[in-house]
């Protein structure tokens, strides 16, 4: 059984190549990890920048959040009008059933942000 893979379990050895293909694949495991890290850090700056207030979202910007479906968004929605804008995260999840802690942290992850307004519509001074 000829092996080319290393004894050490690591990168496939070619000896007839001179050891090109070794060079090769470790560069390639190099650019593929400065990609990745230039997806992320672009993904993070998109993230912000499309950060959407919750007291000021409408029906679709809260479906694009994870964990929140067109019936969460539209209950949402609901209370926000009938009782005014909320006030904290804890105060969404007393008003809102279905949105406990774990729906709250998914939707910060999503990008909606949550800023305390009074009952006018401004911002508090809280």
């Amino acid at each position: 059984m000829n092996s080319r893979f290393s004894p050490d379990g690591g990168l496939p050895s070619f000896p007839e190549t001179g050891g090109c293909v070794r060079r090769l694949i470790s560069g390639s495991f190099k650019m593929l990890k400065r990609m990745l890290m230039i997806s992320v850090t672009s993904l993070a700056v998109w993230h912000g920048a499309t950060a959407v207030d919750l007291n000021a979202a409408t029906q679709a910007e809260l479906e694009s959040a994870r964990g929140i479906g067109p019936s969460k968004a539209a209950l949402i929605l609901k209370e926000r009008e009938a009782h005014g804008p909320f006030r904290s995260w804890a105060d969404l999840s007393a008003r809102v059933p279905g949105i406990g802690e774990k729906t709250a942290d998914q939707m910060r992850a999503s990008g909606l942000t949550l800023t305390p307004r009074d009952e006018q519509g401004g911002k508090s001074g809280v």
